[in-house]
């Protein structure tokens, strides 16, 4: 991190927090920080235990998640699309991945060309690995380990999120299907949860924090779009960067997640032969320091075999 922040214009500039002029310490900025965030403890996990609840699965499908939000918003109903093709178009040494995608759907859906697709993808095991091994012991040991998850009606956060997190679940599982990873829009409101949550007794915490700070700050604007949207990195990328982010436990997690969104593609087909087909540019790309990156719909496009839903 101190490395990119020299690359991209030199040290970030942190002016000492203050308090009707008196200087505050760290650890009450960032209690500060903590307390406007309002997400701490919003979100209520507690232990599962399905052969005392009846016996119920705690592994969410995506179509589980995707029933919860549709009837959270009242949205059209959710399909279960089946991949019936999945071919290159260009050649494969050609700089464009650019793809035919056919799938049936699940009860079928009336559609013309130009219509929108949303397509709810789930995240690679791989990445959900990779994100688990940047979490504290305490909260990886337990990724398989059933729980529920619920909101909290004493704690009245400033901006109340409008999703709610599968139930019964385990992280592991709601981490695949349910948290967007693959999101290359990480935002300063997640800078400034990620801050929170810094562990100021770690050799890099006071610095780490200072830096997470001054991105979300307005004088650090020019620098947070270059590390975060130039870059094109997810929450696993800033979470592998501040090493000294340690959350004390998945609700902490949780309140700085994003639920996973729908992405829309224009229907390159009729309805008559009974398919949906879409033509996709895969996303992905080096970017300017060398870093590569694939989009998290494009990931999960192009590792999709036929006969996959």
């Amino acid at each position: 991190v101190v490395d990119f922040l020299r690359e991209v214009g030199g040290e970030a500039c942190v002016i000492p927090p203050e308090v009707d002029g008196e200087e505050m310490s760290l650890e009450e900025d960032q209690e500060s920080a903590r307390k406007a965030e309002g997400l701490d403890g919003y979100y209520v996990v507690e232990p599962f235990r399905p052969e005392e609840e009846g016996g119920e699965n705690c592994v969410v499908t995506l179509s589980d998640f995707a029933t919860s939000t549709q009837q959270a918003s009242g949205s059209s109903p959710v399909r279960v699309a089946t991949c019936v093709a999945n071919d290159r178009l260009t050649p494969a040494d050609w700089f464009q991945d650019t793809r035919h995608l056919a799938f049936t759907l699940d009860p079928p859906a009336a559609h013309a060309p130009g219509d929108v697709l949303h397509v709810l993808p789930e995240n690679s095991a791989a990445e959900v690995d990779r994100l688990l091994s940047l979490l504290p012991p305490s909260i990886r040991s337990s990724a398989d380990s059933p729980m529920t998850v619920s909101t909290s009606a004493s704690v009245e956060p400033l901006i109340r999120p409008t999703h709610a997190w599968p139930s019964p679940t385990t992280l592991r599982s709601l981490l695949l299907t349910s948290a967007d990873l693959g999101y290359t829009g990480v935002t300063v409101d997640t800078l400034h949860a990620l801050s929170a949550h810094v562990d100021l007794s770690h050799p890099q915490g006071p610095l780490q924090y200072s830096k997470l700070r001054s991105l979300g700050s307005a004088e650090g604007s020019r620098l947070c779009r270059s590390y975060l949207t130039s870059e094109k990195r997810t929450i696993s990328d800033v979470l592998y960067d501040f090493t000294s982010v340690s959350f004390p436990s998945v609700s902490a997690l949780l309140g700085a997640l994003r639920p996973m969104r729908a992405r829309e593609f224009s229907i390159a087909s009729c309805e008559e032969d009974g398919r949906v087909e879409l033509c996709v540019a895969v996303k992905e790309g080096t970017t300017k320091l060398g870093r590569e990156y694939i989009g998290g719909c494009s990931r999960y496009f192009t590792g999709m075999e036929p006969g996959a839903g």
